[in-house]
């Protein structure tokens, strides 16, 4: 580590301003291009996630609350409290809009367009000091402006941008790349100043864990500073020490033998029980889709861009498809060709071995879905980095190629990335050209044909024409069947039945059947469990007209399938509770409510839904002991507050308010009717996406 700290100031020659102008111009362009697309509504799992989530709901802003809120979602081993945070945040400070949601997630993006402008004009100016490269000098700055204003107008980072709930991943790349300015300016002031170096060292680790702390995919840090110690500190020592070799190395070699050792011990992390694909069908498709990456940032096309790719065809073998074989030949190349010629051309290599550091988690071994374009947020401004140095840097004799027409090309670049994101961005602005245009592009997409049917449903809900109505229900039936068909899940078969009970069409025998037999069988998805609560809740507050026992067989479907175990079995047991306290069956309901206690005594929900019951019987004593048990932990707001209400009703006996029509024969019943209806007019029909793992 004792590599001498090269002098980085400017050269004579070098000029400022026209890089800064390169830069104002990448930042103000992604602005005005993305500025459409931030009136667009929350979108899929943001849903859930953000707009849905109580937790997020700061009324006061205290450690306790932030807590919660940071601690909301199970997603991924570290819950990703700096994101969720950032979410609670956003709605204390500027409400629940989507617009200000979006707006924060441009400001990230911006912020990270800087970034990398700092971060790529360093590693560039390392790489000067070569007596080989000494040529680029002149054109370090220019070139790392230029890198910068492409990556920050690129259509592939949209998703990261407008697609609220990938702030998460746009986050993560934040606090790395400040953590590899930190960690390269230590490392150059180190040998030295040891004790400034250690600072940077320091601040870098809390970056490290900031990262981290935003999405998972920040454990790959050590193996970003092993290619930044391996390709621009390593060749400015004439004869390396054997301490700077292992040094060097031990970024690379020490995480992959942690990351084993901690996968020994979490064979969990390896489940594809809930896929469609194996472990190794995964690893031969996601070859050839980082080739597909590769092309969509090198030259993107609108119609290959999208939110959902699960029409990507899957490889069975090397030869199925055809192109697999051929994929994997081409990285062995690509990586064989970096590794060979790393000392000639080291910007080249960086930038294709970062891009494969990029995906190493989420495009390898794990079962996670086979693509999104947002794993390139980061990693594709790798190739982003090594095509451009490559064109603006690199000799060439020839005369119709000389550096003026390689920044010529790269403005056309330039323009050529921006019309497409801004086409992208306003089609955000509106769900139903989003949707509509998904699934025309990607016509064998389960997730964007089922999007489509959502679409359809809600336009059924805004209509007051009855035949358009009807209309509407077939369009939606249509996406949910084409669904069923493209995915083995139940969550198609159940929207159909909820769609035709919604618009009092008869109940498809054939798709009653397909939901009873994928629920006892299927992974029991998070989107099919939402779909059969809400058709129970539809049933209860007769809304929809059903064969008599049809939603206790398909509850009871899903109960036999052994992956119905913890918080979903205490879930489904919940419903069933209020279902039999709805038809009067009480000592069954309560017997229902205390398995439901047994499985997870800390979920408030679970415990009002307990009182509710109680106070029907009478026995109010007990109800006050589950209202004070949650009162006594923290609580988002709204839950406080409804608990503060039941316990106010308790003492204060029930009351009739002489406006109120009056209760058939229990007050207390008719209260909490009122006290649990939304204050807002939805539509029952939610097909919201509630998912167990965001990727993801």
């Amino acid at each position: 580590m004792n590599t001498p700290a090269p002098s980085l100031g400017s050269t004579a020659s070098s000029s400022v301003i026209l890089p800064l102008i390169t830069l104002a111009v990448g930042l103000l362009t992604a602005i005005a291009i993305y500025t459409p697309g931030l009136s667009g509504p929350f979108f899929f799992d943001d849903i859930f996630n953000i707009q849905n989530n109580l937790h997020l709901r700061l009324t006061e802003l205290n450690a306790s609350a932030l807590k919660l809120a940071a601690f909301s979602t199970n997603t991924g081993p570290f819950q990703r409290p700096v994101s969720m945070s950032s979410f609670a945040l956003n709605y204390y400070f500027f409400g629940e809009g989507p617009a200000s949601f979006k707006a924060v997630n441009l400001g990230i993006h911006l912020i990270s367009g800087v970034l990398i402008f700092l971060l790529a004009r360093l590693l560039l100016r390392l790489a000067a000091q070569r007596a080989d490269l000494a040529v680029i000098r002149d054109r370090v700055t220019l070139t790392a402006a230029l890198i910068a204003a492409l990556w920050l107008v690129h259509p592939i980072n949209l998703t990261s941008v407008l697609y609220v709930v990938q702030r998460m991943a746009s986050l993560s790349a934040l606090f790395i790349l400040l953590a590899l300015l930190t960690y390269t300016t230590g490392r150059l002031r180190f040998p030295k100043h040891r004790f400034q170096g250690a600072l940077w060292f320091a601040v870098t680790a809390l970056f490290w864990l900031c990262s981290l702390a935003s999405k998972e995919n920040a454990l790959l840090l050590p193996w970003y500073i092993f290619l930044i110690e391996w390709l621009f500190f390593y060749p400015l020592q004439p004869r390396p020490t054997l301490g700077t070799r292992l040094y060097t190395f031990a970024w690379l070699i020490v995480p992959l033998i942690s990351g084993l050792i901690y996968f020994a011990f979490h064979p969990g992390m390896f489940d594809y029980y809930g896929r469609t694909f194996t472990l190794t069908e995964r690893l031969l498709t996601e070859i050839r889709a980082l080739w597909f990456y590769v092309g969509l940032i090198l030259l993107p096309r609108p119609a290959a861009l999208g939110i959902f790719h699960d029409d990507f065809a899957i490889s069975t073998g090397l030869l199925t498809p055809w192109t697999t074989l051929p994929a994997i030949l081409g990285w062995l190349l690509a990586i064989g060709l970096a590794l060979r010629f790393h000392r000639q051309y080291p910007l080249l290599a960086f930038g294709i071995l970062f891009f494969l550091a990029g995906h190493a988690l989420e495009s390898s071994i794990f079962p996670l879905e086979i693509m999104h374009e947002h794993r390139n947020y980061l990693a594709g401004s790798g190739i982003l980095f090594g095509g451009i140095t490559t064109l603006v840097l690199m000799d060439s004799p020839h005369p119709y190629f000389q550096p003026r027409i390689r920044f010529l090309l790269t403005g056309v670049f330039f323009i050529f990335f921006s019309a497409i994101t801004f086409g992208r961005a306003s089609q955000w602005q509106d769900l139903t050209r989003l949707i509509l245009s998904q699934v025309h592009h990607h016509p064998e997409s389960a997730s964007s044909n089922y999007e489509a049917g959502r679409l359809y449903i809600a336009l059924r809900e805004q209509s007051q024409d009855w035949l358009q109505k009807d209309q509407f229900n077939t369009e939606a039936v249509q996406y949910f069947a084409k669904t069923a068909a493209l995915a083995p899940y139940a969550t198609a078969p159940l929207a159909i039945l909820l769609a035709n009970a919604g618009n009092a069409n008869p109940t498809d025998p054939v798709m009653i059947q397909e939901a009873r037999d994928r629920l006892r069988h299927q992974h029991p998805v998070d989107s099919a469990i939402n779909n059969l609560l809400t058709l129970s809740r539809c049933e209860r507050q007769r809304n929809c007209s059903l064969p008599e026992g049809l939603v206790d067989s398909l509850f009871q479907a899903l109960l036999t399938n052994p992956r119905t175990e913890g918080e979903l079995r205490a879930t489904l047991f919940d419903e069933l509770a209020l279902r039999a306290m709805h038809t009067g069956r009480f000592a069954e309901a309560e017997t229902l409510f205390k398995q439901v206690l047994a499985i997870n005594a800390t979920k408030a929900m679970f415990r009002i839904n307990y009182v509710m019951l109680l106070m029907q019987l009478g026995r109010l004593d007990e109800a006050r002991e589950h209202l004070d048990r949650i009162r006594a932990a923290p609580q988002p707001a709204a839950i406080t507050q409804l608990a503060e209400t039941l316990k106010q009703h308790i003492e204060e006996g029930p009351k009739q308010d002489a406006s109120e029509p009056k209760a058939s024969s229990n007050t207390t019943g008719f209260l909490l009717q009122k006290l649990t209806q939304p204050k807002d007019s939805k539509s029952l029909f939610d097909f919201n996406h509630n998912p167990s793992q965001i990727d993801q």
